[in-house]
């Protein structure tokens, strides 16, 4: 899945229709009607985010009894569809790849952020769709591997920024099973890699992200967010709270391009895991949740 978003124009976030999603995840017609009511007023973000947390739990461990394909590619689409309807508008390769080279002579800084996580298989998608954006831009471009480890446990990955990076090179010398990059060797220069160790949380990613020396001067900037397709949900709301922001806007990036690491329309193996259905349908409960309470404080 890639998407993208030009910054700095007058252009509003799309009002798409995902009633579609309501009605396939949402569950609130078999609650007993004393109370439909209460939960239609969830509250603050603390309290959606538990309920979300609640409903997500309960789909996955529904959900890894059996593989219900044509459920999890609804999922899937209702996370690009929720992006869109935030004002992303869907591209291709061919379209980046024509884009980077009509700007080949410019001087437009190109920063791919590869965003961490607990997993190894959702890594190891992330890092492959890094390596292919670069195949795709053919340019010089600026790599950012980013997260840390989450607090509160022992972590399964304690340097995610780590063991991104050697996957990054495993694929890019062909030592990596069959994931063969060493074409793109050429746009890879050591130096314009950065690893931002110190982030647990989403949050954490952009603003440590952003908060180090890694930008310089007042280049024209494009930024791709790699993620899993669920995470870009989170990661590119936080990005724009930021960019969006007077702080953010001194970093002069004109356009945001989401690169989902997992194919909506042909999920891999990892998706259907129980910890990847956990995650995705956090996020969409998240989203819908927050959507029906914000429609309930209008009224």
């Amino acid at each position: 899945m890639l998407l993208i978003k030009k910054l700095g124009t007058s252009r509003k976030d799309s009002r798409l229709n995902l009633s579609k999603y309501e009605e396939n995840f949402l569950f609130f017609n078999y609650f007993h009607h004393t109370h439909k009511k209460q939960l239609s007023r969830l509250g603050g973000t603390g309290e959606i985010a538990r309920k979300a947390d609640f409903a997500a739990a309960v789909t996955a461990k529904l959900l890894s009894v059996a593989h219900y394909e044509k459920l999890v590619i609804l999922a899937l689409r209702c996370c690009r569809d929720i992006l869109l309807s935030r004002g992303f508008e869907e591209t291709t390769r061919p379209d980046l790849e024509k884009a980077a080279r009509d700007e080949a002579t410019t001087k437009k800084e190109r920063i791919i952020f590869v965003a961490g996580c607990q997993t190894e298989d959702l890594l190891e998608a992330r890092v492959e769709s890094a390596l292919q954006l670069i195949r795709t831009i053919k340019n010089p471009v600026h790599i950012a591997f980013v997260g840390g480890a989450p607090s509160g446990k022992k972590p399964r990955i304690p340097h995610e920024h780590a063991r991104m990076k050697e996957m990054f090179f495993n694929m890019l010398d062909g030592t990596y099973g069959k994931k063969n990059f060493s074409d793109v060797k050429e746009y890879v220069v050591k130096s314009n890699i950065f690893e931002e160790r110190y982030s647990k949380t989403t949050q954490e990613n952009i603003k440590l992200f952003f908060g180090h020396d890694f930008f310089e001067g007042s280049s024209r900037r494009s930024l791709y967010l790699v993620s899993s397709t669920f995470h870009l949900l989170r990661l590119a709301r936080e990005c724009m709270q930021f960019l969006d922001s007077k702080e953010g806007k001194r970093f002069n990036v004109e356009e945001l391009v989401l690169s989902g690491a997992d194919h909506v329309n042909k999920p891999s193996k990892h998706v259907f895991e129980p910890i990847y259905l956990k995650l995705m349908f956090f996020d969409i409960y998240f989203h819908l949740f927050s959507e029906m309470h914000m429609r309930a404080s209008y009224k």
